[in-house]
């Protein structure tokens, strides 16, 4: 392959981007969604598991159109970027959403909380939970919930770290199979 031809590790996880997005756009509708449609939290698990295996298959993917890409630091390079990538999709589309069609999201979220937890406490046969339920009726009354971009920005730190983590964690195992399958190979030949 020319160099001409080569895409840069940064291009490759931009295009990688939108792909990795998919399974976390999921996790952002389930948790923006669980006000109105409460099952929708039991989506963020599957779509979380997916993507490990997503991640690797993207970096086999650049290993396989790249040789030159096999290494450890580009492999785990490649995850960080496409984490970033797919987190700015994500993070958008989530702020679209608080902003424009539930404002109200993180006000409606913690009510709902405290409705539940002062339910729950008023049963004689569950747990106490008025403490809790107190500390959040307290931080309501004080306007101390956080606004829906500082919830999307967050959502959005630890899905960059997590990506960052996860992508190490990939690019080690990546290599080391890919270097074992090729001593396997060596043996065999």
């Amino acid at each position: 392959m020319e160099n001409s031809q080569l895409k840069s590790v940064y291009r490759n996880a931009a295009e990688a981007g939108p792909v990795l997005a998919l399974p976390l756009v999921v996790v952002a509708v389930s948790i923006l969604l669980v006000n109105k449609l409460p099952g929708m939290s039991f989506l963020a698990l599957p779509a979380l598991i997916v993507v490990p295996f997503l991640l690797y298959r993207l970096m086999g993917r650049l290993s396989s159109l790249y040789p030159q890409y096999s290494s450890y630091w580009p492999l785990w390079l490649f995850g960080i970027y496409s984490f970033i990538f797919a987190t700015l999709i994500c993070a958008l589309l989530a702020a679209v959403y608080l902003v424009f069609v539930e404002p109200a999201f993180i006000s409606t979220y913690f009510h709902n909380a405290l409705d539940a937890l002062e339910s729950l406490s008023a049963e004689s046969a569950s747990p106490d939970f008025s403490a809790q339920a107190e500390v959040i009726r307290s931080a309501i009354d004080r306007r101390m919930l956080p606004s829906s971009m500082e919830l999307v920005a967050s959502m959005s730190w630890l899905c960059a770290f997590g990506g960052a983590v996860l992508s190490a964690a990939l690019a080690r195992l990546y290599v080391t199979v890919r270097l074992r399958h090729k001593g396997y190979a060596s043996q065999v030949q």
